[in-house]
């Protein structure tokens, strides 16, 4: 090995990270999907907005303890991305995140104001797109609209979800949210990394 392939150590001392569970290389895709995105920021590129209207009489508390959990039981829904003066770009997986919740009261709005108030919603949603450095890769918003009704949007970014896994994802939002209203303690398989 000759001495210009040896690369200068900067420091002695090791660097430390807080609020970090393991870090590891971003997959080939992962890294052509941040390409895309850091070329063309603003765009919306993979991001995954959900959206739903609820009929039902809802435990806004539950709901959103359930997401909380879900995030905490998925390494990858607490993931951000370090690729800057680095030789191949990592993964960093947070021990612990907030959850991006946010919760309105659209009540006083009538309906044709509340629709357009949604549409806008969903459309900033989509072009806000996500800082990579920072986790989760996903955001909630829960828009009441009247005693009974909600918009909900779940946006998460394709990055770190798939289609396949965005299924995962609810279902155990669905069953810890059940949980969760009746006092239970949730059951559910430990997830797969």
């Amino acid at each position: 090995m000759s001495a210009t392939s040896v690369k200068p150590v900067a420091s002695t001392q090791p660097i430390k990270l807080a609020n970090v569970e393991d870090i590891y290389l971003m997959s080939p895709m992962q890294q052509g999907i941040l390409f895309h995105c850091l070329c063309e920021p603003g765009a919306g590129m993979y991001c995954l907005v959900l959206s739903c209207q609820l009929e039902a009489v809802l435990d806004v508390r539950a709901l959103r303890r359930a997401w909380k959990d879900v995030v905490q039981r998925h390494a990858v829904l607490r993931t951000g991305f370090l690729w800057e003066e680095l030789e191949r770009p990592m993964q960093v997986v947070r021990k612990s995140v907030d959850l991006p919740w946010r919760e309105e009261d659209w009540r006083g709005y009538d309906k044709s104001e509340q629709e357009a108030k949604w549409r806008k919603l969903i459309l900033e949603e989509r072009n806000q797109g996500f800082d990579f450095k920072e986790a989760p890769m996903l955001r909630l918003s829960l828009i009441r609209t009247a005693e009974e009704s909600y918009y909900f949007i779940w946006n998460s970014h394709h990055i770190v979800l798939d289609g396949w896994c965005l299924q995962i994802v609810m279902e155990e939002a669905f069953a810890l949210y059940a949980a969760h209203t009746q006092g239970q303690k949730p059951q559910l398989k430990s997830p797969r990394p």
